[in-house]
């Protein structure tokens, strides 16, 4: 009578076999998953389909600014606000022009750097609004020379070292507002958070759970063998 799979695989030998092929098939798991890592890519803005929410519940002024709230919508609240000068270099709708900057008083007293108009001309003036307004939660630029008013880059330290005014604790980021009651609003192009798959990382990922699975196959088909062959010798 034949022995059974179970007999042979039970030997030492088989079992030491088995631990050998399953630390390889782990091996191969493991390459695999990092492999699928790879071939899924998170891109766009997770907030870009979230309502907006009021600034002061996202942060408050002297908190360091987090790279989770980047492009957060948010709501404001101006009291007044006093204009600091143009950033230039900004694009929007494939046109390159100047962003209005100002300093905000807010209703409860905060002091907020908010971009407002978005202008091609260069001659062109806009008014600093107030009231309840929305738009883009955004970091704070590195600083650039600038001349005349002139900046090269949004920086929030740097635009309020233009004002006298005092401005106690700030928001270490800007709103850029995107809010339709202003003449010119800022248009922060986003994109939806989606997943994408890079085909060729996906396939090698397969591959390697292929090669995890043939590791083990590949004891069970030696150990078939081993039974087969004492089978026969019989």
């Amino acid at each position: 009578m034949p022995q059974s799979f179970a007999k042979v695989a039970l030997t030492p030998k088989w079992i030491g076999a088995l631990f050998l092929a399953l630390a390889v098939a782990a091996i191969f798991a493991l390459l695999g998953q990092w492999q699928l890592g790879r071939a899924l890519t998170t891109v766009g803005n997770k907030h870009a389909s979230q309502p907006a929410v009021p600034l002061e519940a996202l942060t408050k002024p002297g908190q360091g600014f987090k790279t989770v709230d980047t492009a957060r919508k948010v709501t404001i609240d101006i009291t007044k606000a006093e204009f600091l000068g143009r950033v230039a270099n900004r694009k929007q709708h494939n046109k390159t022009g100047t962003w209005h900057v100002a300093l905000a008083t807010l209703a409860n007293g905060d002091s907020l750097v908010i971009a407002y108009d978005f202008s091609t001309e260069a001659n062109y003036f806009a008014f600093a609004p107030d009231g309840k307004l929305a738009g883009f939660y955004l970091p704070s630029e590195e600083p650039q020379p600038q001349q005349n008013l002139r900046f090269q880059s949004l920086s929030v330290e740097q635009l309020i070292n233009q004002t006298d005014a005092p401005t106690g604790v700030v928001y270490p980021g800007f709103v850029a507002i995107s809010d339709a009651q202003v003449a010119n609003p800022i248009v922060i192009e986003q994109q939806q958070q989606k997943t994408e798959v890079n085909a060729l990382n996906a396939f090698y990922a397969v591959e390697w759970a292929l090669f995890a699975g043939f590791a083990v196959f590949l004891w069970w088909r030696m150990v078939q063998d081993e039974r087969l062959g004492l089978k026969s010798e019989r």
